[in-house]
């Protein structure tokens, strides 16, 4: 089981986009929307939640 938490994936979503603005060789979306639209496109394949509380981080990028 891993230790990735609720608070590890929130900062993980709040950081998105961050990577690879100087990363010259990154050719996806750099926009947040566009990244988050794609976020929440991966979690309805997401099958392992662990100590993640998947309804607080899917509310959390609704609100971002």
């Amino acid at each position: 089981m891993s230790n990735h938490t609720t608070k590890n994936e929130i900062e993980f979503i709040k950081n998105l986009g961050k990577h690879n603005l100087h990363n010259e060789n990154y050719s996806g979306p750099k926009d947040k929307k566009t990244l988050l639209k794609g976020y929440l496109k991966g979690i309805e394949k997401r099958e392992k939640w662990g100590e993640i509380d998947k309804e607080e981080v899917m509310a959390f990028v609704l609100r971002n």
